[in-house]
């Protein structure tokens, strides 16, 4: 038995392809995100992958989430 759920599985799967520079994986983990996703927990993953591998590497991420549909729309809270 598991101690992380389906998603944390994937949000922790999401980190590492970034933060390894696995744009492949990083796409296809977008492309089957399941309905009600990304959402926060997907922005705030992404976003400290800058602390561990840097912003290059954020901001790639960021050009395959553009042209696979985003990250979803911020929380009015996010802001």
């Amino acid at each position: 038995m598991s101690v992380f759920d389906e998603k944390a599985k994937r949000l922790a799967r999401l980190f590492t392809a970034i933060c390894l520079g696995d744009f492949e994986v990083v796409r296809e983990i977008r492309r089957a995100a399941p309905a009600g996703e990304p959402d926060r927990s997907w922005r705030e993953a992404v976003l400290q992958t800058h602390l561990f591998c840097g912003f290059p590497r954020l901001v790639q991420a960021y050009g395959v989430f553009d042209s696979e549909g985003g990250l979803g729309e911020p929380e009015p809270d996010e802001y």
